[in-house]
């Protein structure tokens, strides 16, 4: 796919795909399948630019976006999936043949047998020392060898991922997980990272290779992760971090995986909320979705969408710091606290407003499992 061909599949954005949703119900999410096929046949020709053919492979993170739906569309694109518990890995395992990671910091010995069972792990990216043990033992069982990643923090600070210290201790005593191959390194920061975040994540991976490998691991992946922004207003931006990932593997003598989650669906979906609640005197209303939900949309693209009620036409709203805001806006569960922050000159807000969020594909259905909110169902079109 050439750069002319990567711009024209992303001009036009499918968002008839998710305005025909027939439901007129808030809150609403509406997903559509073309938007998310679009993003990740760019991502895929991005890929194919930067690194060698055989020297990378792609993996959809399904924590992002758990649905059967979009993970089989990713999946007849090529991808290999990323999960982190049983409903996760059942959408994966559904199709012997996806390559699959198992992930996260929360594995149990069943999750980890269940994998066994059905077939092997193509990898599994351990968090801690504990992790290494418990899937060393759980292997060993099964009378199965696993290749492994040591993720490690990305910083130190970090919560996810084990030290430096523990990493380097695991190569040197590898002969303590005979059912074990450590095959790779594993350093995600976080998502959606800005373009310092990225370099500084790239820098710290590099040096973790170098003092991994000078205590004699023999590297054959360096999985990179996420962190990248929603592809269509970030090509450029994407692919240069695409084209450090493949000079530093380059450099090491290994392949390359990443993991795209908010770059394929993040822009994917809407989450259309209603106004609930009016308080102009102290500048702030709710809206009928929780407020968990709606950071992840905003925290990728600072603004929102006011669609006045029985009006067609929208408009955009900033959202800014606190101490910039002239206006809050809230869902009404779980937490009062949590709230955004609006710079709008002239709020005329009244209850039925929609307030629409544009870019909620992202961590939505994650949330929405994990809070029983019921009610929100996606819509999801072809």
């Amino acid at each position: 796919m050439t750069s002319a061909t990567i711009k024209q599949a992303l001009a036009s954005p499918n968002r008839s795909d998710i305005e025909r949703g027939q439901s007129t119900v808030t809150p609403r999410l509406l997903f559509s399948l073309n938007r998310v096929r679009d993003n990740a046949e760019v991502f895929r020709a991005l890929c194919e630019r930067v690194f060698r053919p055989d020297g990378y492979e792609i993996y959809f993170p399904t924590k992002v976006a758990p649905s059967l739906q979009i993970v089989n569309c990713l999946r007849e694109l090529g991808f290999g999936l990323e999960v982190i518990n049983h409903s996760t890995a059942a959408m994966a395992h559904a199709d012997p043949l996806t390559r699959t990671i198992l992930g996260g910091p929360a594995k149990t010995s069943a999750l980890i047998a269940w994998g066994f069972i059905q077939r092997n792990w193509t990898y599994v990216s351990c968090e801690s020392l504990t992790d290494l043990r418990e899937v060393n033992a759980v292997a060993a069982h099964h009378k199965s060898r696993v290749s492994v990643f040591l993720r490690v923090k990305a910083t130190t600070k970090r919560r996810l991922g084990m030290s430096i210290e523990d990493a380097r201790w695991s190569v040197t005593h590898s002969d303590l997980f005979p059912a074990l191959k450590l095959a790779g390194i594993h350093l995600h920061a976080g998502s959606n990272l800005s373009s310092r975040e990225a370099d500084l994540t790239l820098e710290r991976m590099r040096m973790v290779a170098v003092d991994l490998a000078q205590n004699g691991m023999h590297i054959e992946v360096l999985n990179f992760g996420g962190g990248l922004p929603c592809i269509a207003a970030s090509v450029a931006e994407t692919e240069r971090r695409l084209q450090g990932f493949s000079q530093l593997a380059d450099t090491v003598g290994t392949r390359v995986i990443v993991e795209p989650g908010r770059a394929i669906v993040g822009d994917a979906a809407e989450l259309i909320t209603e106004v609930t609640d009016v308080r102009p005197v102290d500048r702030e209303l709710t809206i009928n979705s929780a407020a968990y939900i709606i950071h992840g949309p905003c925290n990728a693209d600072k603004f929102i969408i006011h669609q006045r009620l029985g009006e067609v036409e929208r408009r955009r709203i900033e959202v800014v710091a606190r101490k910039e805001a002239n206006y809050r806006i809230g869902g009404i569960w779980p937490a009062e606290g949590d709230s955004l922050w609006l710079s709008t000159p002239t709020p005329e807000f009244a209850i039925g407003d929609r307030i629409i969020f544009p870019q909620a594909g992202a961590y939505t259905l994650g949330f929405l499992n994990e809070l029983s909110f019921d009610e929100l169902l996606p819509t999801i079109s072809s």
